[in-house]
């Protein structure tokens, strides 16, 4: 009997490692069911937060590349309107300088400069003219202004079209216009179109100039 006792407790030692845990589990009473929701919402929990750091790795990385995207945009336009700025000084520089010229012309300094056709046109300082574009782009005006202005005429008012979609020069003349329009077509070349005006303006002649 004194032999059999250790081994007995060798026994009860070794099932109390084995159960010791679950033992400890139950001592609060709660039953097993519980127990086991317990351990699979604190997996749920940490699960969840894995979950929420991948999500904000996600989005700190969406974020950055947002703000670069914005940073590319903001010095693609600021190189733009850089670009804008010059070309609308240039412009700028242009019609003033024309403006002068016209000026010039105007008050009778330099007509030396005109053609022998040009001088034989009579009262051409007398006709109001107006140019407007009709590409959409002023410099179509500006360069036909220029050459009417080379033959003598004195262009009063540079602007765009309505439309942006003339494939010919156009002159449309007043009714006592007529001659010096077609005058000015010739200058412009045999591809433009001679109307009369059918609407009222204070321009004796206005001028389209078309993409050609």
């Amino acid at each position: 009997m004194t032999r059999l006792i250790p081994a007995m407790l060798c026994v009860l030692s070794l099932l109390f490692l084995l159960t010791g845990c679950a033992l400890f589990e139950y001592l609060d009473g709660s039953p097993p069911d519980t127990i086991k929701r317990i351990r699979m919402s604190k997996d749920e929990v940490w699960n969840r937060m894995e979950a929420l750091e991948a999500d904000k790795a996600a989005l700190k990385k969406e974020i950055d590349r947002t703000r670069a995207q914005n940073r590319t945009i903001s010095d693609r336009y600021r190189s733009q309107v850089q670009r804008l700025q010059v070309s609308n000084e240039t412009l700028k520089q242009r019609i003033e300088k024309f403006e002068r010229d016209m000026r010039q012309q105007a008050s009778g300094r330099g007509m030396a400069s005109l053609s022998p056709q040009a001088k034989s046109y009579a009262g051409m300082q007398r006709v109001k003219i107006k140019v407007l574009s009709g590409t959409g782009k002023l410099i179509a005006a500006l360069d036909c202004a220029k050459q009417l202005k080379q033959q003598g005429y004195r262009i009063d008012r540079i602007d765009l079209a309505p439309r942006a979609d003339f494939s010919r020069d156009m002159v449309f003349f007043a009714s006592d216009s007529q001659d010096e329009g077609r005058r000015l077509a010739a200058i412009l070349g045999s591809n433009t179109v001679v109307k009369p005006l059918s609407w009222q303006s204070i321009f004796d002649i206005i001028i389209v100039a078309g993409r050609k």
